[in-house]
């Protein structure tokens, strides 16, 4: 009977899970203590990871702890959403700089995962993106489990995300000279700015860029609502 029990215990105790969920500040706080003691891998797929400016908080913690895990010889890879190219340089440029394998998915598809697989072993998975607002303010919910099946289905995916080649940021280049009188009006550049609109301001500076000083772009956005009440900004150019 002892026999057989032993042969149970031995046979089925290393299939079962432990799992906790982690909000708040228990997120990058278990992340830390586990990525400091790494022992062989460290994958990670993430929307976005913002770092603080000035070089101390939470996010930036973390960042350090990944790539301090390189220097004790961890194979460590990051992989960033491309869209969110702005948010995720300055924590791209330290990963690369420390020899970390970091680089963006390609734009045919969004990863929107928030994951990080350790040795094999601990994954943990949830809503929360690397940023101080997830880790402060934001009702974010993520899960940590000791499970090596859930761990290797994590890595295997991530592995499978098609990457961009290269560096995707462009090298710098001469500013580009803006109209105060189109950032000023009421109708031009102020609506961009209200309402964050990107891509359409990055639209303006290019064919900025692409005119002779003597003939400057002109180009018309507009405030509008669709059907549903929700805001979008249309722009025309003449």
């Amino acid at each position: 009977m002892k026999r057989s029990l032993l042969l149970f215990i031995f046979l089925f105790i290393p299939t079962l899970l432990f799992a906790q969920v982690l909000t708040g500040s228990q997120y990058p706080q278990a992340l830390h203590k586990y990525i400091a003691q790494a022992k062989s891998t460290v994958t990670v797929a993430m929307y976005f990871i913002i770092v603080e400016p000035g070089g101390k908080g939470p996010v930036t913690d973390l960042v350090n702890d990944l790539t301090a895990a390189k220097k004790r010889g961890v194979k460590v890879t990051v992989v960033l959403e491309d869209y969110k190219y702005k948010e995720n340089r300055a924590a791209y440029k330290m990963l690369k700089n420390a020899g970390v394998n970091a680089a963006f998915d390609t734009n045919r598809h969004l990863l929107h995962a928030k994951g990080i697989a350790i040795d094999g072993r601990y994954l943990f998975i949830g809503s929360s993106n690397w940023s101080r607002a997830a880790f402060e303010r934001n009702y974010e919910v993520s899960v940590f489990s000791d499970s090596r099946k859930d761990t290797a289905e994590f890595e295997a995916y991530v592995k499978n995300i098609p990457l961009s080649s290269g560096d995707i940021f462009f090298p710098p280049q001469a500013g580009v000279s803006v109209d105060s009188s189109f950032l000023l009006s009421p109708k031009g550049g102020r609506i961009l700015v209200r309402n964050g609109a990107d891509l359409q301001f990055d639209l303006y500076l290019l064919l900025c860029r692409r005119s002779s000083s003597a003939a400057r772009p002109s180009i018309h956005p507009a405030d509008k609502r669709d059907t549903r009440g929700a805001r979008r900004i249309e722009t025309q150019i003449p």
